[in-house]
C-alpha cells in the first residue's frame, strides 16, 4: 500500500489521502477492504477485521 498524497486540514471536509493512486476520505474503503477511520496529523488510520494500522506520510 502506497500513500501517494496526504492532506490534513483543520476542517474535516478538507482532509483526503491518495493511496495506490486512488483518492479517499473518511468512511471510504481502500480496495473494498480497509476502512479509512480517520485522517489525523500523524497519518491515516485504517481498519480491517478489527485490526487497526496507522499509515504515515
Amino acid at each position: 500500500m502506497i500513500l501517494n498524497v496526504f492532506v490534513y486540514a483543520d476542517a474535516e471536509a478538507d482532509r483526503m489521502v491518495m493511496i495506490n493512486g486512488q483518492r479517499y476520505v473518511k468512511g471510504q474503503r481502500v480496495d473494498g477492504h480497509y476502512l479509512v477511520e480517520e485522517i489525523t496529523p500523524e497519518g491515516v488510520l485504517l481498519s480491517f477485521e478489527g485490526e487497526r494500522a496507522l499509515l504515515r506520510p
